[in-house]
């Protein structure tokens, strides 16, 4: 592929999924976030999609994600410090879950290759805050390589 045909660089597209994160989720979160997205950009990952939620202890977001058949996936969390835990789950069409963190921590990571292409579910669930008044920032990513 003749890279000059594109109207951007892919570095410079990365650059801006990273400030579209940054006006998202707010400092901690934020640095979070965008320091594992450039290490694992380091390491040959890409971004297939990253968003943010504030959300109170027990609230959860649930985002749909197309994952491609054969394709190594790490989705991870970060949180800020009104989190104390974040769980991530990762649920099939049918609702069945196929991989969860449950480790008390503000850094979820999942690792899942897909068997098929097709619609997945990722769940980001506040489990604990520091009280129950606090919004914990909290910054979602899925990144993707070629499985070797």
């Amino acid at each position: 592929m003749n890279n000059s045909l594109l109207p951007f660089s892919l570095p410079a597209l990365f650059l801006g999924v990273l400030s579209l994160v940054s006006s998202a989720v707010a400092g901690e979160a934020d640095d979070c976030l965008r320091n594992k997205m450039l290490e694992g950009y380091a390491q040959g990952w890409s971004v297939r999609t990253s968003t943010s939620a504030s959300l109170r202890e027990g609230e959860s977001r649930v985002y749909s994600v197309t994952l491609y058949k054969g394709a190594e996936y790490q989705i991870f969390a970060c949180a800020d410090a009104q989190a104390v835990d974040v769980r991530l789950v990762l649920h099939d069409a049918d609702g069945q879950v196929l991989v969860n963190e449950d480790v008390v921590d503000r850094q979820p990571v999942l690792s899942y290759t897909a068997p098929a292409t097709a619609t997945y579910y990722v769940a980001v669930h506040a489990a604990d805050t520091v009280s129950e008044e606090a919004k914990a920032a909290i910054g979602m990513a899925v990144t993707w390589r070629q499985s070797p």
